[in-house]
C-alpha cells in the first residue's frame, strides 16, 4: 500500500497534475504505445467494472461503458495499477491473495484520483461535504466516503464516550494473587 501511494504520487508529479479532477486522457488518447483502453458494452463485461489483459504485445484495459463516469474513472485507475505491477507480478504479489491485490489496486486508484495532500488542502478550505468533494475530484460519492474514512476525516463508527475506548472488556485474571 505504501508503494501504491508513492507510485500514484510520483505519477501525478510526472504528469504535472496538481488539481482535483485529474485527467486520465493521457491513458486514453493513444499516447502510450503498449496500452489500449477499450470501452466495452455492459453485456460483454457481465458483473465486471473493468479488466486488463495482455494481447498481441499490448495491454488492453477494458472498461464497462455501462458504469457511471465516476466509476469508470476509478476503474481505469485501478486497472492501471495492474499494468504498472505486471512486470514484477511474481515478486510483488508473491505472498498476497487475489483479494489483497484488488484492494491494493483500489488504493492506488484512490491515491491517484484523491491524493491525501489535495484532500487535506480542500478540507482545510472548508469543503467538507462528501458529495461536493466527490464532484470536485470527479469520483463517486461512495469512493470519496471510503477515502475520507480511511484518512480519518469521517468517522466510520458511532460516537461513544472516550472512557469506553479504555475500558477493559474482560477483567484481568488475578489468579492466586487475590487469595
Amino acid at each position: 500500500m505504501i508503494i501504491a501511494e508513492r507510485q500514484a504520487t510520483q505519477l501525478l508529479g510526472l504528469l504535472d497534475q496538481t488539481e482535483p479532477g485529474v485527467s486520465l486522457e493521457w491513458l486514453t488518447d493513444g499516447s502510450l504505445r503498449n496500452v489500449d483502453v477499450v470501452m466495452t458494452p455492459r453485456w460483454r463485461m457481465e458483473s465486471l467494472s473493468g479488466m486488463t489483459t495482455w494481447r498481441d504485445g499490448r495491454w488492453v484495459i477494458g472498461i464497462n461503458k455501462g458504469q457511471p463516469q465516476a466509476r469508470r474513472r476509478f476503474t481505469l485507475g485501478h486497472e492501471l495499477k495492474h499494468v504498472v505491477d505486471a512486470h514484477r507480478d511474481k515478486i510483488t504479489y508473491q505472498n498476497i491473495t487475489p483479494d489483497q491485490r484488488e484492494r491494493i489496486a483500489d488504493y492506488f486508484a484512490a491515491c491517484y484520483l484523491m491524493p491525501k495532500m489535495w484532500l487535506r488542502r480542500v478540507w482545510a478550505r472548508g469543503i467538507q461535504d462528501p458529495e461536493a468533494l466527490a464532484g470536485l475530484f470527479k469520483v463517486s460519492e461512495a469512493a470519496m466516503r471510503r477515502r475520507l474514512t480511511y484518512l480519518q476525516y469521517l468517522n466510520d463508527e458511532p460516537d461513544r464516550a472516550t472512557s469506553t475506548y479504555f475500558r477493559m472488556t474482560t477483567p484481568p485474571n488475578l489468579g492466586d494473587a487475590a487469595a
